[in-house]
């Protein structure tokens, strides 16, 4: 009773007014069961939203919300991702595990931590939809982060495990102490994947009538100089913020004088290209495969030297290794080496919360007079 009446006491606390900060996107309307394309999304959660982060997380873009999630936690909790991301797939069900840590701890060797395991499907489309989500880790931090979150108006469970529910546009989210505090998010709307695409197809249907309607009234009638204006600022205000999403450098001051959005497009587009091509170097340490390599390959009898390039998945797995350039590394060898380290695993590649392919690269000699092991040495990038 007295751990409820902490947890009432926190939730009337937390009330806080912020502004809503919209996040470009493509031109999609699978985000969301409501059918809506990012900006039309954006839109309805800022209209709906008791602080700039929160959104229905069942049934949307898993992208689109652990971005919202991200900067939540950066901002309200001092918290940020950690390299402690676990992906798993049995029974043809989906979970991505994404942990968060205390930026800064005072007095004391324990680091608080959230664990965000979202249950996920693929779409007919290929993007990830959320089914389901759930919260554990330090008690404190779980309780905060649900006063903090959902709505404050509160209904009390009456049940031994379960505390509190609150609800959001589908989502009902639950916190419970069962020995340990967690929370669960559920869809009180969708039941199964036919219930998700029926309420998809309906809703991007209404949408799409909705923007048809739209655009021939626009037709008959001229957008005065301040629409255009308004509009052309949105537009090139998305093309900044997903330029400071891929770290491309631009002059803010420059950028307000200067209207055009042609160059942000064009270095967007040659960021992305570069991204999905592959040809991203992977700064994560790999000394680990080269052990296991001298560990189980043996030497050659021959002078050898050459650049073995690690080709790694998005996941982390390193698919195979090729050879770069002019080498004496033979076939049969870089077959043996790849034999050894299949699908062995480094951290992915990522930016802006995606996991790209990317590459590492080692050079490789060998001098049998004068060494008893292989040397494999960090090459770093591509000149």
């Amino acid at each position: 009773m007295k751990s409820l009446i902490v947890i009432t006491t926190l939730f009337l606390c937390l009330i806080r007014f912020n502004s809503y900060a919209q996040y470009p996107g493509e031109n999609r309307n699978d985000y969301s069961p409501y059918g809506l394309d990012y900006s039309m999304l954006s839109l309805k959660m800022r209209l709906l939203s008791h602080h700039e982060d929160a959104t229905q997380i069942t049934y949307f873009d898993l992208n689109f919300v652990e971005q919202l999630m991200q900067d939540f936690l950066k901002k309200e909790m001092g918290m940020t991702t950690i390299n402690s991301t676990k992906f798993i797939k049995h029974d043809g069900v989906e979970t991505f595990t994404i942990t968060y840590a205390q930026m800064a701890t005072m007095g004391t060797n324990i680091i608080p931590k959230l664990y965000l395991k979202y249950t996920f499907f693929n779409n007919k489309d290929n993007h990830p939809i959320i089914k389901s989500l759930d919260i554990s880790g330090t008690s404190n931090k779980v309780i905060y982060f649900y006063a903090a979150y959902w709505p404050t108006t509160m209904n009390f469970d009456g049940s031994r495990t379960k505390v509190a529910y609150n609800y959001l546009l589908q989502d009902k989210a639950t916190i419970r102490f069962n020995g340990a505090w967690s929370i669960s998010v559920e869809n009180t709307t969708i039941h199964d994947l036919n219930e998700y695409y029926r309420e998809l197809n309906k809703n991007s249907t209404e949408h799409t009538n909705l923007e048809t309607a739209y655009s021939k009234k626009q037709k008959a009638k001229k957008d005065s100089i301040s629409g255009i204006a308004i509009r052309d600022s949105i537009y090139r205000d998305s093309l900044i913020n997903v330029a400071q999403g891929y770290k491309i450098a631009y002059s803010q001051k420059i950028d307000a004088l200067n209207p055009t959005t042609d160059w942000l497009k064009m270095a967007i587009a040659l960021t992305e290209n570069r991204l999905n091509s592959g040809d991203n170097y992977n700064t994560c340490n790999a000394d680990s495969i080269m052990r296991l390599i001298n560990k189980n390959l043996k030497p050659d009898k021959n002078y050898l030297t050459g650049v073995l390039v690690l080709k790694i998945n998005k996941e982390g797995a390193v698919e195979r290794i090729e050879t770069e350039g002019l080498s004496t590394i033979s076939k049969q060898l870089l077959d043996s080496i790849n034999q050894i380290i299949d699908n062995q695993k480094l951290i992915p590649y990522s930016l802006n919360g995606k996991y790209y392919q990317s590459y590492k690269r080692y050079s490789m000699q060998f001098i049998p007079t004068n060494m008893k092991e292989y040397s494999l040495i960090d090459a770093g990038q591509r000149r």
